[in-house]
């Protein structure tokens, strides 16, 4: 299979997550959201960051159901 190498996933990875917190909730990635965004990164950065993971804990967080 081919892999991207990325030598700075944590940052491509970060702002992924901030897009998809802004395009979820029509508003940027406060400083709250940051921590629980780091704080999903930490959970699955042993596992290579699976988007499905990601977008999980992302749904799960305060920063998606609180923009209900």
């Amino acid at each position: 299979g081919s892999e991207m190498c990325i030598r700075d996933s944590d940052d491509v990875v970060r702002g992924v997550m901030k897009k998809l917190t802004l395009y979820s909730t029509g508003r940027q990635a406060n400083v709250l959201d940051l921590k629980t965004i780091g704080d999903i990164m930490s959970e699955q950065s042993k596992k290579g960051y699976p988007m499905c993971d990601l977008l999980k804990g992302l749904g799960r967080s305060h920063i998606f159901l609180e923009s209900r």
